[in-house]
């Protein structure tokens, strides 16, 4: 049985309006740095305003909204972000190279996704360009360097106007600064501030289920490929917590609940440095008290966006039965049995994964290891004696849900070494202007979007003794960077 996700996602206000998952990528995104978030959604606003005025349609605005807001995604992953907000800059086809194979494999922009590819590409890069992908990229560009001439003091309006008009037929094609520079043009970014239309816009419930799905796939992605250590932990912990929840009976939308609230846990790690989370050995005290604030960090992101349930059940996660844990020492009375199982799934997944600082361990060892912490009165016993029970089909489980997002990881690893290389050569491959999608492509995006559709779907668990797994360790458990 199929659940909307849309339904556990929105929470309604008191003026029966909908918060946006458009707030949880923002909020996610900030902490990585703000600057970008805000020069994205500047980008998106002037998008905004010249497509309105243009009197496109709904369906379309939204779209070049979206791919305006993400259109810097690719420099999360690959470049000094400094160097991203002046007013040249060189080193253009790295993060546009990134953000075009991450928006094509991860978002539900698949067909825009080489407009954010030639989003800084001249004039003569463009020419041959189909219009479908050449106007949106244009636009994005304009959008992109006057916001970044606006936020210096050394640029007034007139300057601005100069600086693009020279760059005429270079940078920019005459016709889309006619179009971008339409009445008003000066003052749009201060109207910004007082043009309530746009966030209403932004912010309104329009995804379809299977966009708000693949838009938060995306978000978890973005966090847990900043490494290659945590390419599938989130994916890892989250079909762990279904699959215990359909091990134990729950019901369908608690198991949805479950799911969804565990793709989110780990939310706040964005704002946790990398070289406390890619730490080779046992962080000290300090270091633990930074990774302990991701709890906090996921809780900053979340509030407002997700109904109560679903945010307790994301936050809950560390907490022991013993009251030990964190960050609020909770006990045993304090916690439901969905919080309890997330605890576990949370442990279980952590003990069978390769981490930085460890390997990963053995079928016989994590299960000594989750006795051990049952026997102590720290989780719960008769989800941990689920877990044990149907460790082989859960792991069976988890092998299938990460394989896609594995072999995505990895495709996109080579098609930037490749992409990146012809781009800077100036020579862009047919298939990057067709709608055709090649076999290996093809093969991954099906894979990639069928993992999304049974992750929604709750299947009864038939057998508590399925067919044990010929690997103890599975391959996919140690690093996708192995």
């Amino acid at each position: 049985m199929f659940i909307s996700i849309t339904r556990h996602l929105m929470k309604e206000n008191s003026m029966n309006t909908k918060i946006s998952i458009v707030k949880i990528l923002e909020k996610t995104l900030n902490y990585v740095d703000a600057r970008l978030v805000n020069h994205g959604k500047r980008v998106a606003y002037l998008v905004y305003r010249v497509l309105k005025k243009q009197k496109k349609s709904d369906d379309y605005i939204l779209k070049s909204v979206m791919l305006a807001l993400l259109h810097d995604i690719g420099a999360y992953k690959t470049e000094e972000i400094n160097g991203m907000l002046q007013f040249e800059t060189e080193n253009v086809w790295e993060h546009s190279v990134y953000g075009y194979l991450f928006i094509k494999y991860f978002t539900p922009l698949r067909e825009l996704a080489p407009a954010i590819l030639f989003h800084h590409a001249p004039c003569a890069d463009l020419a041959s360009i189909p219009s479908p992908y050449r106007d949106p990229a244009q636009l994005i560009h304009i959008a992109d360097r006057f916001d970044v001439l606006s936020q210096t003091s050394d640029y007034d309006s007139a300057a601005i106007r100069r600086h693009f008009e020279q760059r005429e037929n270079v940078q920019f094609f005459p016709e889309m600064l006619d179009t971008f520079f339409m009445d008003g043009w000066e003052t749009a970014l201060d109207a910004m501030r007082t043009d309530d239309s746009f966030e209403e816009f932004l912010y309104r419930d329009r995804f379809s289920d299977v966009e708000t799905q693949a838009y938060l796939r995306m978000i978890v992605l973005a966090v847990d490929f900043r490494s290659p250590q945590t390419v599938t932990h989130t994916i890892t912990s989250s079909w762990m917590g279904k699959g215990l929840a359909e091990c134990l009976g729950f019901a369908e939308e608690d198991v949805i609940h479950i799911f969804v609230s565990v793709l989110m846990h780990d939310l706040g790690k964005v704002g946790i440095p990398l070289d406390i989370l890619e730490k080779t050995g046992p962080l000290d005290e300090m270091e633990m008290e930074t990774m302990r604030q991701h709890v906090t960090i996921t809780e900053e992101i979340l509030s407002g966006n997700v109904d109560d349930k679903l945010l307790r059940l994301a936050l809950r996660h560390h907490e022991k039965l013993d009251g030990s844990g964190y960050p609020k020492n909770l006990t045993a009375c304090d916690l439901t049995q969905g919080e309890r199982l997330i605890a576990v799934a949370d442990i279980l997944s952590a003990l069978c994964a390769k981490r930085s600082y460890k390997d990963a361990f053995p079928r016989e060892k994590t299960m000594g290891i989750l006795r051990d912490m049952c026997a102590q009165g720290t989780i719960d016993c008769d989800i941990t004696a689920a877990a044990l029970e149907n460790y082989d089909w859960l792991m069976k489980n988890i092998i299938k849900a990460n394989a896609p997002v594995i072999a995505a990881y990895r495709l996109i690893r080579s098609e930037y070494e490749k992409l990146l290389f012809l781009a800077r050569s100036g020579i862009f491959p047919s298939e990057v202007l067709s709608p055709q999608i090649r076999p290996r492509q093809a093969t991954v995006l099906s894979a990639l979007d069928n993992m999304t559709r049974n992750a929604f779907a709750v299947l009864p668990h038939e057998s508590s003794y399925p067919v044990p797994l010929r690997e103890e360790n599975p391959s996919f458990l140690r690093s996708a960077g192995d």
